[in-house]
């Protein structure tokens, strides 16, 4: 019984008060950083949105079904009236998810902003950059992916060797504009 206590049972033990300790403290840990987290991803969306539509004064959420990939949109003001719309999408990217917001004025893309995403740095993390989001402003309709030069107005060319991510983005970048079409 002795060897029993000794080489099993108080090893057992120890390891199981050092698991305990590290738990509370990561639960420690994620309760006070749960709230400056949400914070600034709030801050970072509203400033987002601010850079996709920078005549809209105010933004308000809708409160509307959603389908597919798309988990909030928010309409944009000026004094005039309406500014644009806002969709947030999220489709699958060759990693994981890459969450974007797609500004929509008039039936047209304004602009198009990743705001999360894991995909390969050096290729398909290329997706977040002003030169790939340029590609859609002014785009209407049912866009496509093509690996050479774009020349049809509906084509957006691919990142180089991250054609997945591409086609998630213009995916989402439709669906937003199909959501916008059939709603507004």
């Amino acid at each position: 019984m002795t060897d029993f206590k000794q080489n099993i049972l108080r090893p057992g033990l120890v390891l199981f008060a050092i698991a305990a300790v590290a738990a509370v403290c990561l639960g420690v840990v994620y309760e006070v950083t749960k709230g400056p987290i949400a914070a600034e991803q709030a801050r970072a969306t509203a400033a987002a949105m601010a850079e996709l539509l920078p005549q809209a004064k105010d933004f308000d959420e809708q409160d509307m079904p959603l389908t597919g990939a798309i988990s909030a949109v928010t309409v944009g003001y000026y004094s005039e009236g309406v500014a644009g719309v806002i969709v947030k999408v999220a489709p699958k990217g060759f990693s994981d998810k890459i969450e974007m917001l797609v500004a929509i004025r008039d039936g047209a893309v304004a602009g198009i902003k990743i705001v999360k995403q894991t995909e390969t740095p050096g290729l398909g993390a290329n997706a977040a950059g002003k030169e790939f989001g340029a590609r859609f402003v002014g785009k209407r309709g049912q866009l496509a992916v093509t690996k050479s030069d774009s020349t049809a107005e509906n084509e957006i060319q691919a990142i180089t060797s991250a054609t997945i991510t591409t086609r998630a983005v213009v995916d989402g970048v439709n669906e937003a504009l199909a959501f916008y079409n059939s709603n507004f």
